[in-house]
């Protein structure tokens, strides 16, 4: 069953479907992975650095759920024995098998509109950003913080994010 997902148009009603769609969304993890925290630590990571790049409380809120939605996506491929898709636009595209269904599928490709207006990168700005901070989360984890900026100036994407993301980081061992 697929459900059209309206368009988002910045109200209360909008805020309220988002919210409950990432209480469903951590209630799904949670019975796919019990006491996975990669769900949580995206949306974290994701919420701290929309905050450093000033993006308005909406957006920010936007921003962690996509997080949690592409978190999702690998959880639900990974149960079923699939492989997890690498690409942060390709989970959200009509094209992909497996993972998110289309209505959640739709809900992610709004918020990644959503996130390339307010990273100011254009198309494929919002993937970039997420891709950043999902790279940024398996550096971490494999290298134990270090060397993990060299590794990111290498990744391509804008110095402003990756500035973000290492001050907030720092920031937080502070």
């Amino acid at each position: 069953m697929h459900i059209e997902v309206p368009a988002l148009d910045g109200g209360d009603a909008d805020e309220d479907l988002l919210a409950g769609a990432g209480v469903l969304i951590a209630m799904l993890e949670e019975r796919i992975d019990p006491g996975g925290a990669h769900a949580r630590d995206l949306a974290r990571v994701c919420r701290r650095l929309a905050r450093r790049l000033n993006f308005p409380q909406q957006s920010v809120n936007r921003f962690a759920l996509l997080g949690q939605l592409y978190a999702l996506d690998g959880a639900l491929r990974r149960e079923v024995g699939g492989e997890v898709e690498d690409e942060v636009a390709g989970v959200f595209s009509g094209a992909s098998l497996g993972g998110l269904n289309p209505t959640l599928r739709q809900l992610g490709l709004l918020l990644l509109q959503d996130t390339e207006y307010r990273a100011g990168a254009g198309p494929g700005g919002g993937a970039g950003l997420l891709a950043l901070v999902i790279e940024f989360l398996r550096l971490r984890s494999r290298n134990g913080g270090e060397r993990v900026a060299q590794l990111l100036a290498a990744s391509g994407a804008k110095a402003e994010w990756i500035n973000a993301l290492l001050a907030d980081q720092e920031a937080t061992v502070e």
